[in-house]
């Protein structure tokens, strides 16, 4: 069994410093350039862990639960590079065209049980990208994008390369497509795609190097069609 889950009177908060640094550049072709680096110090972090209940409450003896428990210290440093760009120089209606590029990398650790191990902060992706081509003229506005995430991880294990380790969700790239049509001036007719690609999601455990399948989840594409009018 594994459906208890107990409170934890000694927690204290997690608390964490940001610092940020951002640089931009506006071009004359109508268009973005954009670079940064930031750090984030943690402390406290909190995290889940798993237990086997031992009483005294004798018919939950030998249950699995979860309670909320603070790691150690933590930290994560990347960068961020963007370009947004309008192609207004482009002749007749492939003037609407743009895209929109963005990348960002981050290193983190965190210490995540008594024993001193160090490992990634949950959840963060070593690597995110974005890319969207974008239409913008008239009554038109539409854009289709590539989003990727890294594999990163969802609850720690042991940290070995086998299946007793981290759990991680699998890298993820997915391509999802919008538009939105002004029929009038207040009434506009909007339509949505989600996962063109039919991307899989899942998680493994172990390492990125040596994982092990733990759960595939398996998706078509959503679609959503709808107006607005505006009174």
């Amino acid at each position: 069994y594994s459906n208890l889950s107990a409170g934890n009177p000694n927690l204290r908060p997690q608390h964490a410093w940001n610092v940020d640094l951002l640089f931009e550049h506006f071009l004359a072709s109508v268009g973005v350039l954009s670079a940064g680096v930031f750090y984030k110090r943690i402390t406290d972090f909190i995290l889940v862990r798993d237990f086997t209940y031992s009483g005294p409450y004798a018919p939950f003896v030998g249950y699995r639960g979860t309670q909320q428990q603070n790691g150690g210290d933590g930290h994560l440093t990347g960068f961020e590079l963007d370009w947004v760009q309008h192609l207004t120089f482009m002749p007749g209606i492939l003037s609407g065209l743009g895209f929109d590029a963005n990348y960002t990398h981050v290193s983190s650790t965190v210490v995540v049980d008594t024993l001193g191990r160090q490992a990634q902060l949950l959840r963060q992706a070593p690597d995110l990208a974005n890319v969207a081509v974008t239409y913008d003229r008239g009554r038109v506005s539409s854009r289709i994008a590539w989003t990727y995430n890294g594999a990163n991880i969802a609850g720690y294990g042991d940290g070995s390369g086998s299946p007793s380790g981290d759990n991680y969700f699998y890298a993820h790239s997915q391509i999802d497509a919008s538009a939105i049509v002004r029929v009038t001036r207040g009434m506009q007719v909007q339509f949505q795609v989600l996962n063109v690609n039919n991307a899989v999601f899942g998680f493994f455990n172990g390492t990125p190097d040596h994982a092990y399948n733990f759960q595939r989840e398996y998706y078509g594409q959503t679609f959503f069609f709808g107006t607005k009018y505006n009174f």
